[in-house]
């Protein structure tokens, strides 16, 4: 059993504490799409329809990575990361793709999408989820009412992947006031907002307890914990959690 802690910011603390019996019931994963798009790019607005979609779909966890590659243009995109375009050149230089582009989606970190048809789109999905697993289901939960956990379940599988956590918005609407984009009001849906590295880990199962950030702050109101196999490819195993929904279950 290995995990290597790195430095995380101030939702996860370096102490990283086993639990004892967290009694978790895995379940069939989702899909995971991965959607690199940008306030500022013009010809980002219509993804927005297709990840309305694609959240209403319970066997798919789309996330909206916004870069910051496009902020030159007249308009800074709020939740525009330069770790996420860093994240986006990643898989640019995996796939062989020869230039960072937006929208671009991400199936299970290895399909590309290569339009916004919401039938392609679907068919690359089927195709990752027709893939049997290789990796331990992902499970988080609340331990308590100031802590989450992480229950990690055994399978047969060897190597290493990377465990980030992955704090992200359920719904934000940005009224765009300058840029390609000036006058539109754009709905973004699953936004992420933080994405922390938990560590390297190589284990067969794993548990661990993780402190909560305060329960006033409510911006990030859904936490995913990924397993992604090194140096960034498929996703192994991913679990999500709806905060406020499960505080409001422990009452």
């Amino acid at each position: 059993m290995r995990i290597v802690v790195l430095a995380i910011a101030t939702l996860v603390v370096a102490a990283v504490t086993p639990l004892s019996g967290a009694g978790a019931e895995p379940a069939k994963r989702p899909t995971v799409v991965e959607v690199y798009t940008s306030q500022g790019c013009n010809s980002c607005v219509p993804v927005e329809a297709l990840l309305e979609t694609l959240t209403r779909r319970p066997d798919v966890l789309a996330l909206s990575f916004h870069v910051d590659c496009w902020d030159f243009l007249g308009w800074r995109d709020p939740y525009g990361s330069r770790e996420h375009a860093v994240r986006q050149q990643q898989y640019v230089r995996r796939t062989g793709v020869s230039y960072v582009y937006t929208p671009q989606l991400v199936v299970d970190g290895l399909r590309q999408a290569t339009s916004l048809d919401a039938a392609a789109v679907a068919r690359l999905i089927d195709l990752a989820a027709a893939v049997p697993a290789v990796a331990p289901d992902v499970h988080l939960f609340l331990h308590d009412r100031d802590h989450m956990g992480v229950a990690i379940g055994a399978a047969d599988w060897r190597g290493d992947a990377d465990v980030p956590l992955v704090r992200f918005d359920r719904e934000q609407s940005t009224d765009i006031r300058a840029g390609v984009n000036a006058g539109r009001t754009v709905t973004g849906r699953n936004i992420v907002r933080a994405l922390m590295p938990l560590g390297t880990l190589n284990v067969k199962a794993l548990e661990l307890r993780l402190p909560m950030m305060p329960r006033h702050d409510i911006r990030h109101e859904l936490c995913a914990v990924i397993m992604q196999e090194r140096p960034q490819g498929r996703i192994l195993g991913v679990g999500v959690i709806d905060r406020p929904a499960a505080l409001a279950a422990l009452k």
